[in-house]
Protein backbone atom coordinates (compact mmCIF):
# COMPACT_ATOMS: atom_id res chain seq x y z
CA UNK A 1 0.00 0.00 0.00
CA UNK A 2 2.61 2.34 0.98
CA UNK A 3 5.03 1.61 -2.12
CA UNK A 4 1.88 2.04 -4.70
CA UNK A 5 0.97 5.41 -3.31
CA UNK A 6 4.78 6.18 -3.39
CA UNK A 7 4.57 4.75 -7.03
CA UNK A 8 1.49 7.25 -7.89
CA UNK A 9 3.32 9.88 -6.62
CA UNK A 10 6.59 9.32 -8.78
CA UNK A 11 4.13 8.65 -12.05
CA UNK A 12 2.34 12.25 -11.24
CA UNK A 13 5.35 13.70 -11.17
CA UNK A 14 6.93 12.35 -14.22
CA UNK A 15 4.21 12.90 -15.68
CA UNK A 16 4.09 16.92 -14.89
CA UNK A 17 7.81 16.51 -15.63
CA UNK A 18 6.83 15.98 -19.73
CA UNK A 19 3.96 18.95 -19.13
CA UNK A 20 6.74 20.94 -18.16
CA UNK A 21 9.16 19.86 -21.59
CA UNK A 22 5.82 19.87 -23.72
CA UNK A 23 5.61 23.67 -22.77
CA UNK A 24 8.92 24.80 -23.29
CA UNK A 25 9.17 22.89 -26.56
CA UNK A 26 6.32 25.29 -27.69
CA UNK A 27 7.51 28.21 -26.59
CA UNK A 28 10.49 27.75 -28.19
CA UNK A 29 8.66 26.48 -31.56
CA UNK A 30 6.55 29.32 -31.16
CA UNK A 31 9.50 32.07 -31.11
CA UNK A 32 11.63 29.97 -33.79
CA UNK A 33 8.31 30.05 -36.38
CA UNK A 34 7.78 33.59 -35.93
CA UNK A 35 11.60 34.75 -36.51
CA UNK A 36 11.09 31.97 -39.72
CA UNK A 37 8.47 34.21 -41.18
CA UNK A 38 10.32 37.36 -40.27
CA UNK A 39 13.93 35.97 -42.10
CA UNK A 40 11.78 35.31 -45.35
CA UNK A 41 10.01 38.61 -45.95
CA UNK A 42 13.01 40.22 -45.14
CA UNK A 43 15.05 38.31 -47.40
CA UNK A 44 11.96 38.96 -49.93
CA UNK A 45 12.38 42.57 -49.19
CA UNK A 46 16.09 42.44 -49.90
CA UNK A 47 15.14 40.89 -53.49
CA UNK A 48 12.68 43.65 -54.60
CA UNK A 49 15.27 46.19 -53.36
CA UNK A 50 18.04 44.35 -55.75
CA UNK A 51 15.57 44.27 -58.16
CA UNK A 52 15.08 47.98 -58.23
CA UNK A 53 18.93 49.33 -57.67
CA UNK A 54 20.63 47.57 -59.84
CA UNK A 55 19.19 49.01 -63.01
CA UNK A 56 20.48 52.48 -61.99
CA UNK A 57 16.93 54.19 -63.02
CA UNK A 58 13.29 53.75 -62.07
CA UNK A 59 11.50 53.50 -65.43
CA UNK A 60 12.90 51.92 -68.72
CA UNK A 61 10.33 53.61 -71.26
CA UNK A 62 10.14 56.55 -69.79
CA UNK A 63 12.76 59.27 -69.15
CA UNK A 64 14.78 59.18 -65.67
CA UNK A 65 13.89 61.29 -63.17
CA UNK A 66 16.69 64.40 -62.18
CA UNK A 67 19.89 63.35 -60.63
CA UNK A 68 19.05 64.54 -57.64
CA UNK A 69 16.17 62.67 -56.67
CA UNK A 70 17.66 59.75 -58.02
CA UNK A 71 20.28 60.08 -55.39
CA UNK A 72 17.68 60.46 -52.41
CA UNK A 73 16.03 57.21 -53.62
CA UNK A 74 19.49 55.38 -53.61
CA UNK A 75 20.56 56.64 -50.25
CA UNK A 76 17.01 55.26 -48.71
CA UNK A 77 17.34 52.08 -50.82
CA UNK A 78 20.55 52.08 -48.84
CA UNK A 79 19.28 52.22 -45.50
CA UNK A 80 16.82 50.06 -46.18
CA UNK A 81 19.82 47.45 -47.54
CA UNK A 82 21.01 48.06 -43.94
CA UNK A 83 18.02 47.89 -42.03
CA UNK A 84 16.85 44.41 -44.03
CA UNK A 85 20.32 43.20 -42.80
CA UNK A 86 19.81 43.66 -39.55
CA UNK A 87 16.30 42.06 -39.71
CA UNK A 88 17.94 38.98 -41.00
CA UNK A 89 20.74 38.89 -37.92
CA UNK A 90 18.25 39.33 -35.77
CA UNK A 91 16.06 36.87 -37.07
CA UNK A 92 18.64 34.17 -37.13
CA UNK A 93 20.40 34.89 -33.97
CA UNK A 94 17.02 35.02 -31.79
CA UNK A 95 15.92 31.53 -33.65
CA UNK A 96 19.28 29.96 -33.20
CA UNK A 97 18.80 31.55 -29.39
CA UNK A 98 15.61 30.18 -28.82
CA UNK A 99 16.46 26.95 -29.97
CA UNK A 100 19.53 26.98 -27.41
CA UNK A 101 17.65 28.23 -24.56
CA UNK A 102 15.37 25.31 -24.86
CA UNK A 103 17.82 22.89 -25.09
CA UNK A 104 19.56 24.26 -22.23
CA UNK A 105 16.39 24.24 -19.99
CA UNK A 106 14.87 20.99 -20.84
CA UNK A 107 18.74 19.48 -19.99
CA UNK A 108 19.40 21.31 -16.99
CA UNK A 109 16.48 22.37 -15.21
CA UNK A 110 13.20 19.98 -16.30
CA UNK A 111 14.50 16.81 -15.22
CA UNK A 112 13.03 13.52 -14.43
CA UNK A 113 12.33 12.58 -10.84
CA UNK A 114 14.71 10.39 -10.02
CA UNK A 115 14.04 9.38 -6.49
CA UNK A 116 17.21 9.15 -4.07
CA UNK A 117 18.00 6.12 -1.91
CA UNK A 118 16.68 7.90 1.42
CA UNK A 119 13.28 8.13 -0.43
CA UNK A 120 13.27 4.28 -1.64
CA UNK A 121 14.52 3.85 2.21
CA UNK A 122 11.39 6.08 3.47
CA UNK A 123 8.74 3.79 0.57
CA UNK A 124 9.92 0.57 1.75
CA UNK A 125 8.21 -1.41 4.39
CA UNK A 126 10.26 -3.42 6.47
CA UNK A 127 8.91 -6.44 8.44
Amino acid sequence: MHYARYQAGINMAIAQTGLYKQDIAELSALTVTRCDCYHGIAAMGLTILTAIYCPGKLGFHVPPPPGWLMGLEFVNIAGCYLFLGLTLWFAMHASMRADTAATHMLTRFVRLPIPSQGMLDKARKFL
